[in-house]
Formats: structure tokens, C-alpha cells, sequence
């Protein structure tokens, strides 16, 4: 049995804090793309996730009243679900392009709950047909590195359910890699780089910890989507704990058990569990994989994303039971 836990980054010698409760939110969502090109660019396309309900052990998202503007119209607009179930857009401009305006809003509802997890799924795990196209290796996230299977390895030795070898590497990354915020660079995002350089940013992190699962014969996957700004705090005996999301993209992981489906996993520290100020929009074999993205046949354009957050409802409710000190 595993509770929620939060890796307390903010105190050194404190490792994890565990909690139960639940939290719900509602908030309308305005995304905002703008593409400015210059004289001579043609041919633009760019591709989009579009946010669709999801269910998982711990976290429900409903969505509603999707609506979508372009200026100028695209010469083509093609929804579609990818191999991974994601419901991506992709938008075409077959011209010349100068100035690009893409809007989209809609309404989302998050009910994220934090309490006893249990899952009977022994280790190694039983993989059927449709999850083991997550154990294929890429780039950022390989299943197949040496020294990244050897840590897994290690990790994971003497354990015999799922649960508790995905555990011991949670703990095991949040006390060895250190998460960075920088400029991007690929770098902060391969597993094997975030391995050697014992740090990462969010897609890095991701990326090591699906690699590591992957290696293992688990099914992950990193999963994109948006967190807006709201903290939380929780006491516990004299502590105050503070976790907050900015108002930004975000990236984390989550980790599929045979008889609970799948479970989060928040790089920023959140075992089993992810907060309900976090919105899902894709999840894929790595960042790249599900991070929107876009070509020019001709020029050069600069693509700039903003998103507001309209906060209808946010209630939370959840304690701390315990403090653990790592050691």
C-alpha cells in the first residue's frame, strides 16, 4: 500500500511528506498562439494537442465548450487521434505567410484524490499487445542505455510487485536528480545526459524516468498539458509546506499498473498523484513526442504561446498523515 507523497525539495533534510484528501478545481482556459513571419515565409504547419476528458486511479478531467478561432482560416484543418490516443490538430497555411492568430478556449474540471494506493501487480510485469508500443526506445527516453538499465537493475532488486519497484524509483530519482529550470536546451532533456549530469528540467526528468521504467518492462509514458498558478499549503506539526505550478507548460509521467490503470507521477515531486491545478493534453514516449511543434517549407517565423486562466472553483482538502526524513 503506498499513500500520496510530496518529495519536499525545499528542505533539504526533509525527503517525504504523506497525504490524503482530494482536491477539485474548475477553470476556463485561454490559449493563445501568435506567429509572426517574416517577408518571403511560405508554407506553415503546426501541430496541436486538443484537450479531451481523462480518467486515472487518482485524477479525473472533464472538458467542455471547445471552441477554436484562426486569422486568417488555414487552407486545411485536420483533427485526428494518434497512435497513442491523443487528439492532436493539425493546421495548414499553403501560402505566403506574414501574421498567424490561433485561439482556443474551453472549460475544464479536475478532481485529483490523494489516499491508499494498492495494487497486487507482481514484478516483473505482464505486458499485453496494446501497452508494449511504450517500451520502444527513442532518443531522449531509451529503454535499451546500459547504464541506465543497470541502475534500474539495481533499484529494483529483491522487489516483487510493481508498486513498490516504482516507488523505490521515485525516491530514488528525487534524491539523486536535481530539477533545474533554464533556458532549453537538449541537454537538460536526454535521459542519458539528466543521468550523467545528476540534473534536468521537467521534460529531462520525464524522459530519465520513463527510460528507467521502460528498461524494466513497465509501461510509462510522458504526458504534456498546462499548470496554472494557485499554491497550496499544508501544515503538519510546525512545518508549512508550500507547492505551487507556474502558469506554463508542463510535462510529467505516468505509470501504468494491470489492475489500476494509470498513475501520475509529477517530476516536481508528486508521488502517485497529480494536482488538480495540472490540465492533460497528450502523452507519448518522450517530450518530443508529445510537445507541440510546427515546420516552415521557406523563411523564418517566431511563434509565441500564451495561456490564461480563468480559476471558477478550486477546493482543497487534504492533510499531511506523516514526515519522513531520508537518510
Amino acid at each position: 500500500m503506498c499513500l500520496g507523497l510530496l518529495a519536499v525539495a525545499q528542505r533539504p533534510d526533509a525527503g517525504i511528506i504523506r497525504i490524503e484528501g482530494e482536491m477539485q478545481s474548475a477553470v476556463t482556459v485561454y490559449m493563445t498562439i501568435g506567429v509572426n513571419a517574416k517577408k518571403g515565409s511560405r508554407n506553415f504547419t503546426y501541430l496541436m494537442y486538443l484537450p479531451t476528458d481523462s480518467v486515472e486511479q487518482m485524477k479525473n478531467q472533464t472538458i467542455s465548450n471547445v471552441r477554436k478561432t484562426f486569422a486568417p482560416n488555414p487552407t486545411q484543418a485536420r483533427e485526428f487521434v494518434d497512435q497513442f490516443g491523443n487528439s492532436a490538430l493539425e493546421l495548414s497555411w499553403n501560402r505566403d505567410v506574414s501574421k498567424l492568430h490561433v485561439e482556443m478556449q474551453f472549460n475544464a474540471q479536475i478532481k485529483t484524490l490523494f489516499g491508499a494506493l494498492n495494487s497486487d501487480a507482481p514484478f516483473p510485469v505482464f505486458i499485453d499487445e496494446e501497452r508494449k508500443k511504450l517500451l520502444v526506445s527513442t532518443p531522449l527516453s531509451p529503454g535499451n542505455d546500459i547504464f541506465v538499465n543497470y541502475i534500474g537493475r539495481a533499484i529494483s532488486q529483491n522487489l516483487y510487485r510493481e508498486i513498490d519497484v516504482v516507488s523505490s524509483v521515485f525516491v530514488w530519482l528525487d534524491g539523486t536528480i536535481r530539477l533545474v529550470n533554464r533556458p532549453e536546451t537538449k541537454e537538460h532533456e536526454s535521459a542519458v545526459s539528466v543521468l550523467k549530469k545528476r540534473e534536468g528540467d521537467e521534460k529531462g526528468v520525464s524522459n530519465l524516468l520513463v527510460s528507467l521504467l521502460k528498461g524494466l518492462g513497465i509501461p510509462a509514458r510522458v504526458a504534456y498539458g498546462l499548470s496554472y498558478q494557485k499554491e497550496m499549503f499544508l501544515d503538519f506539526e510546525t512545518e508549512r509546506y508550500t507547492f505551487d505550478n507556474p502558469n506554463s507548460e508542463k510535462y510529467w509521467v505516468e505509470v501504468y499498473y494491470p489492475d489500476l490503470g494509470w498513475v501520475s507521477y509529477d517530476p516536481a515531486g508528486m508521488h502517485f498523484g497529480s494536482s488538480s491545478h495540472v490540465l492533460r493534453l497528450a502523452a507519448g514516449l518522450d517530450s518530443e513526442s508529445v510537445s507541440e511543434r510546427w515546420k516552415l517549407e521557406t523563411g523564418e517565423v517566431a511563434v509565441q504561446k500564451e495561456n490564461i486562466f480563468d480559476i471558477k472553483q478550486d477546493d482543497v482538502s487534504v492533510t499531511v498523515r506523516e514526515s519522513i526524513t531520508r537518510r
